[in-house]
């Protein structure tokens, strides 16, 4: 009888043994699937406004012997149903389709809206049936960029050695001089700023459409101009060291993007001291802050300012 139990034990013990290596030889011949990974190719995850190129990286991993039958790369804006970016199914076709790749998506023409959550997916479906699927995410941030010019000078109206009089955004803030010779009639369309220096006004930075004081002491000049640009200007509490600091460290316009321009404007700013900085909105709806940091004490010399305006 003991042999009987001894022997009912091996045989069960055996059978498990029988089991468990079937099973484990189960799970290594089943079928792998691909891989697919999807990252931000500039490593920071956000969709700024007003500069809405998406950089989307994808990496496929195939199981060795496979090739793609089909793919599928959608986006979803807001939470909302899955667009189709590009979709292909013919084997033929995408059988060689890149394994690393980046999708440049061009949302600047969309409606975006800072704090929307845009999700982009991925499907690879291989020769052999087996699918998988890469997804990222984008957060939509307000572009707090800005463009910072060097510090320019600018000549008085009787300063025979500074030639430069007008100043523009245009063009990474190009400068102009008057007279026949003179570069400002024939970009007149591109100056938004002249300078000049007044018994009453002192330092002055003025709009070239500004009657009563930039087109009086540039009269001859400015009136041969086809184009007479409307800037505005207002008042700050922005400091000259919190100034330094955009261009210094921060680069961002923080401090003077939501600046209200419907109230409180001039077309020329006067009496202009050392350190000043001053808000200011073009024409062509550039909006930024100026600082000077050298005034004249007559009409042959010079000012010097800075401006950052807001990167669109």
């Amino acid at each position: 009888m003991k042999s009987t139990f001894k022997l009912l034990g091996t045989f069960i013990i055996a059978s498990i043994i029988a089991l468990t290596s079937s099973c484990s030889k189960d799970n290594v011949t089943t079928e792998l699937s691909p891989t697919v990974t999807l990252t931000d190719s500039l490593g920071k995850n956000v969709i700024k406004l007003g500069n809405a190129l998406v950089y989307v990286k994808i990496d496929i991993a195939l199981v060795s012997g496979t090739t793609i039958s089909s793919i599928k790369f959608e986006r979803v804006f807001a939470g909302g149903a899955r667009e189709p970016i590009y979709v292909n199914s013919n084997a033929d076709v995408v059988k060689n389709y890149p394994l690393s790749s980046v999708y440049i998506d061009n949302l600047i023409a969309r409606n975006l809206t800072i704090g929307y959550k845009i999700d982009y997916y991925f499907t690879v479906v291989d020769s052999k049936g087996k699918t998988s699927t890469g997804t990222v995410t984008y957060d939509v941030i307000r572009n707090n960029e800005v463009l910072i010019s060097p510090i320019i000078e600018l000549g008085g109206q009787n300063n025979n050695t500074i030639p430069y009089k007008f100043l523009g955004t245009a063009d990474n803030f190009a400068t102009y001089t008057a007279g026949v010779t003179g570069t400002a009639k024939a970009n007149s369309s591109k100056i938004d700023f002249v300078y000049y220096f007044g018994q009453n006004d002192e330092n002055a930075f003025a709009a070239p459409s500004n009657t009563d004081g930039a087109q009086v002491i540039w009269n001859s000049e400015i009136n041969g101009w086809p184009t007479k640009n409307f800037t505005v200007f207002k008042s700050t509490t922005i400091t000259s060291a919190e100034f330094d600091n955009i261009v210094n460290v921060t680069k961002g316009d923080d401090l003077f993007y939501n600046i209200d321009f419907t109230t409180g404007t001039t077309d020329k700013i006067i009496k202009i001291k050392e350190g000043n900085v001053f808000a200011f909105r073009t024409v062509e709806n550039v909006i930024g802050i100026a600082k000077f940091s050298q005034i004249a004490s007559a009409n042959d010399g010079s000012m010097k300012v800075q401006l950052i305006t807001k990167k669109f």
